[in-house]
């Protein structure tokens, strides 16, 4: 094996640069409205919530957690939670609060009842497995206790 690392071609650069870029401007979208600016202070429950929510919309593969929001939009038969923030109509607009709102309520009650009541919830409203929510609020835990 060689020391030296692979050569890329700039293309190839370039794409790597460009996906990162904008990995980091969805992050930034998602987790400084909610108070990651903030430091120094403890978040209150709804900062708390909030949070957690924007963790669970993205895929953590290292964890073996997909991203809620295409869980449950899945599980609701809507396609990925991508193709509906892509979709502009009216109608887009409500499946994706549709989603949304599902996924507020669970992490609500994952903070106030705990992870079992929340997949409960999910497998109920949005036919999402235990197993696969439960890799999520597995994830969540270790955040919340951090």
């Amino acid at each position: 094996m060689s020391d030296k690392p692979a050569t890329l071609s700039s293309e190839e650069r370039d794409r790597r640069v460009l996906e990162l870029w904008e990995r980091v401007v969805e992050v930034e979208g998602r987790l400084i409205p909610t108070g990651l600016h903030v430091f120094g202070r403890a978040s209150d429950e709804q900062e708390c919530a909030d949070l957690l929510r924007m963790v669970a919309s993205f895929d953590r593969p290292e964890c073996g957690a997909r991203a809620l929001t295409d869980l449950v939009a899945e599980g609701l038969g809507l396609g990925t939670y991508d193709s509906l923030v892509g979709d502009k109509s009216e109608d887009g607009w409500r499946r994706r609060e549709r989603v949304d709102k599902i996924v507020r309520r669970s992490v609500e009650i994952f903070l106030r009842e705990g992870s079992e009541r929340a997949a409960r919830l999910l497998e109920a409203e949005a036919r999402v497995s235990a197993e696969e929510s439960g890799r999520v609020f597995a994830l969540l835990s270790k955040i919340r206790e951090q």
